[in-house]
Order: C-alpha cells, then structure tokens, then sequence
C-alpha cells in the first residue's frame, strides 16, 4: 500500500486547509502505519471522522433528545412477539409525521398509468388491492414507491413527478413488486391472479428497507 501512495499512511485524518497534518483518529494514530492487515479498521474510523468529526458531542446532545422522544426499546421493538424485526424507516416515519389520509380516487387520477393498455386486469386488481388495505398499509405502498407515505400539501396533483406505476413484462410473476423512489415509480410483474398481486406486494412493503424521507 504505502509503495503506491509513495509514502507512510498513518491513522490520522485528511488534514484541514492550512494544516500540515490531520487528527489522530485513535490515540497514537501518528505513530501507527496503515498496512494490508489493518486497512479496514483505518477506513472505518477514517470515514467516521469525515462523518462526525469535531461535532461528535452535538450528534450525542441531539441523539440523547431523539431517544426522550423515541426510545430504544420502541425503534428496537422490545417487548414485541418473538421474531418481529426492529422498527422500520417506514414505520418510524408514520409514527413521527402520523397517519396520513390518502384519497385513493385522486390517487389514481393523477396517477400515470402505463399497466392499463398492456394488462387492463393487472391495472385494474392494483386499485382494488389498494382499496382492500388499510390506511397503514396504503401509506406503506407509497412510501415504498415514493420513499414517503405522505403526499404534498396539494395532494397527489402536486407531486412532482406524478406517482407512477409500470410493468415488468421480464419477469415472472414469482418475482416482487420493486420501485423507483426517485420517479414516484412503481414496478410490477404481471401477476396471474388479484391474491397473487395482493401476496407480493404485502411483502414487498412489509420487508422494510428502502430509502425514505421522513
């Protein structure tokens, strides 16, 4: 490693403007080489000092505030039945923000339909699936589409781009549903049957993951 930087590695941080040499990242990181056996340890703590830097005790004055809000035992779901995961973003964000009320009429106006021409069934079964769900779940399909389960003040009229929902005529209907969250897109296989579209699409937005903006 240090033959092609052509000098000594240590584990200190990329110096500031003006500075002749960064932080230690540890204590007596000046004096300790990076070599093949620790690289990953020197990256790890490289790139948490880039992230948090000279702010680490803000982040644990804003952490510490968060956690009197939003305990540990909540976002790890403690107390819940055996096997049930931790909280998810989604989950998070419908706790912080509460439950929105979506119309699903304006939904679906709004919404570009690019299914209903190749597979009106499949276009058609969506809508009644969304219709079947409830207000947590409806949240839920948006969120996974959109990256969050609430719309603009103007409803889904003002989002921008409109919400989306596209076919996958690849696939196979043994494949789940997948999204583009930064075109409002959703992406579905062409399912056989209403429950089968109903099954995988459940999964798709019960499996956490994802990115979402609370």
């Amino acid at each position: 490693m240090e033959a092609l930087l052509c000098d000594h590695l240590t584990f200190t941080g990329v110096p500031a403007e003006g500075a002749m040499e960064g932080d230690e990242l540890l204590p007596g990181g000046r004096d300790r080489r990076v070599t093949e056996e620790n690289k990953v340890e020197y990256l790890d703590l490289l790139v948490e000092h880039r992230l948090v830097g000279d702010i680490r005790q803000e982040l644990a004055y804003l952490c510490e505030g968060f956690h009197d809000l939003m305990p540990r035992s909540v976002l790890r779901a403690e107390g819940t039945r055996s096997g049930e995961r931790d909280l998810a973003a989604v989950d998070l964000e419908l706790l912080i923000g509460g439950l929105p009320t979506l119309d699903l009429d304006e939904w679906q106006k709004h919404c570009v339909d690019e299914v209903v021409e190749a597979n009106p069934q499949l276009s058609a079964w969506f809508w009644e699936v969304l219709r079947r769900y409830g207000p947590v779940d409806q949240a839920k399909v948006l969120s996974f589409a959109c990256g969050s389960g609430r719309v603009p003040i103007s409803g889904f009229a003002g989002m921008s781009p409109p919400f989306r929902i596209s076919l996958l005529g690849f696939q196979t209907p043994d494949n789940l549903p997948t999204a583009h969250t930064c075109f409002n897109q959703l992406c579905l296989p062409p399912y056989d049957t209403q429950e089968q579209l109903h099954k995988k699409l459940s999964t798709a937005i019960h499996a956490g993951g994802g990115f979402y903006v609370v």
